[in-house]
């Protein structure tokens, strides 16, 4: 399933994302760090000889494409979406209209080129829940066990403190245990664990839902 399942509203879109953080590079992995105003992440490749710089800002259309190559590959080859179809570009530009200031979606790019994309969505269309979202993270197939993921999930967070959200919840194949200490990391908890809800590959799948309290 996903960590989510995904709105940036045209005046999120139009301006500059505030929210930053700053990473320091080790031979492993970075150290994150949350701070203000504009940022650059670095965090190490195998196939270069120096940090990269990564930023995040807000999608937009024009992004709409890279984000669709990215997730279509986990529809064809994971358990981390349940969607069996790709998306094709209609329904992916649907899905972005669909999206408003409360729900934004973000990208992250590594010299012009869109690498990862994360989002918060509706937990559920019925008005009291209109303070509860849903998160997702999808990196480039490439650029995984790279901190990427904590990069988007950490300022996806923040954005939802800043838009007034209460809670975020995720729900995830139970198969995903990088996902899983993805979220835990970030201090969500395990609220419930659905035994075969999901058909995929061949096999039955678990899903579990994480939550974390704002």
């Amino acid at each position: 399933m996903k960590s989510g399942c995904e709105n940036a509203g045209r005046g999120m879109r139009s301006q500059e994302l505030k929210v930053a953080m700053h990473a320091v590079t080790f031979t492993k992995r970075p150290i994150v760090r949350f701070r203000h105003s504009s940022f650059r992440f670095f965090f190490n490749q195998s196939h270069v000889s120096c940090p990269m710089p990564v930023t995040t800002r807000p999608a937009t259309a024009a992004d709409l494409d890279a984000i669709n190559a990215i997730y279509n590959h986990y529809v064809e080859h994971s358990t981390c979406t349940y969607q069996t179809v790709p998306s094709t570009t209609q329904e992916r530009r649907d899905w972005f209209d669909a999206h408003g200031t409360e729900h934004p979606i973000i990208v992250a790019e590594e010299n012009g080129q869109i690498i990862g994309w994360g989002s918060l969505s509706r937990f559920h269309p019925r008005q009291a829940y209109c303070h509860s979202v849903e998160d997702s993270v999808y990196l480039h197939h490439e650029y995984q066990c790279k901190g990427l993921g904590t990069l988007l999930l950490g300022e996806l967070l923040e954005l939802a403190k800043k838009i007034g959200h209460h809670t975020v919840l995720g729900g995830i194949d139970a198969d995903q245990q990088a996902s899983i200490a993805l979220h835990a990391k970030f201090g969500f908890i395990k609220v419930s664990h659905l035994k075969e809800v999901g058909h995929k590959h061949g096999r039955w799948l678990d899903v579990i839902w994480m939550q974390k309290m704002l």
